[in-house]
């Protein structure tokens, strides 16, 4: 493989850069193809009851609520109405059932203490990208005002949704958050722009493929949104640990020496002999999450196996390639005195090998 990747080494990144944007842009619409839950076992016996009450009898527990509010009370005829007109929109939906609300039972439980609350409930039926498509529906249209009623939408199938929705945001954010701190520290460790740069493009590269791949995956498989937080923080950890190695071991050989192409052939033999064997264990320790019913466990398990397998081909093909144009100039761009390497310890001393002599 190193070979071909020195051989080919702007044909290689050149590739990358396809493919990551190709499956960059797939991954943007991920979010839109998992789903929220995946927190019950299918082949249960009260999985199997609730598809019987579901499919035999059109009945499910009630995972949809509207909180009704009214300024005045709940029992006067413009509420009424108004309230009234939202059980039969819900009544009307495909998919939707036992819509129950405090104006049609007057149940006490589904009226507020101060009488200017009420609640509908009702059962969204469906698998959980139906359920998920319905409460999106319901939510966009009934939220808010609803002539003289305030109306926020809630429940179980709900939760799910904004489960997805959040884990979305929070991604982003995330993401906003560590690279630029991990550029920082990567600056701390390697001392120069370029060499902190290469581990944080890695990384980039490869939540991007990862991403679009998992999009791919769901044309076969469905996935929980579970898949996507692995993706993202696990892909981020592996990427940056791998780069690390192969940078740290490439400079070392440069120190030593050697040319860009010996110095890159060495790394690969030991430092990529590391990535690729810790990728695997990795791979296959996840590899057991394969075997839960549970499709958020399961989901867990899809996305740490293709992160692994792909955070080691990055490594061990795009950061060789890019390696081997920079050459010996991996050091420039240093940013003061203070981030320049100490010099290396001789062989036997140091405090790092102090410390893992004693482990």
């Amino acid at each position: 493989m190193f070979e071909f990747t020195r051989r080919r080494s702007r044909w290689v990144l050149g590739v990358f850069a396809v493919l990551a944007v190709v499956l960059g842009a797939l991954g943007a619409t991920l979010f839109e193809r998992v789903e929220g839950g995946g927190y019950t076992d299918p082949g249960s016996e009260s999985s199997r009851a609730l598809e019987v009450l579901r499919d035999e009898f059109g009945q499910a527990p009630p995972n949809l609520l509207l909180l009704v509010e009214t300024e005045s009370s709940v029992e006067d005829p413009e509420s009424t109405a108004a309230a009234t007109a939202l059980v039969a929109n819900l009544q009307e939906r495909a998919g939707v059932t036992d819509v129950m609300s405090y104006w049609t039972t007057h149940l006490p439980a589904l009226r507020s203490v101060d009488g200017k609350q009420g609640m509908i409930v009702a059962s969204v039926l469906g698998s959980e990208r139906e359920i998920d498509e319905r409460v999106t529906a319901i939510s966009e249209e009934l939220t808010g005002e609803q002539g003289s009623l305030q109306v926020r939408v809630g429940g179980f199938a709900m939760l799910m949704h904004e489960t997805v929705q959040q884990s979305k945001t929070d991604i982003v954010k995330g993401e906003a958050i560590a690279f630029p701190l991990t550029l920082i520290a990567l600056m701390f460790v390697f001392g120069g722009l370029v060499a902190a740069s290469l581990p944080l493009l890695v990384a980039i590269g490869t939540v991007l493929t990862t991403m679009g791949a998992l999009w791919l995956l769901t044309l076969f498989t469905p996935l929980s949104v579970t898949a996507t937080n692995v993706a993202t923080l696990l892909g981020l950890g592996l990427a940056i640990d791998y780069s690390l190695l192969i940078v740290s071991r490439y400079r070392d050989e440069l120190a030593e020496g050697r040319t860009p192409a010996g110095a890159v052939a060495t790394t690969m033999r030991t430092a990529g002999r590391t990535v690729a064997f810790s990728a695997l264990t990795v791979a296959v320790a996840l590899a057991g999450l394969l075997f839960f019913p549970l499709l958020a466990i399961r989901s867990m398990g899809y996305a740490g196996i293709v992160v692994a397998a792909l955070a080691a081909l990055v490594s061990l093909t795009v950061l060789p390639a890019a390696l081997l144009l920079i050459g010996t100039r991996i050091d420039k761009g240093q940013l003061g005195w203070w981030f320049l390497r100490a010099p290396r310890p001789a062989p036997g001393e140091g405090a790092w090998h102090k410390l893992a002599t004693a482990v």
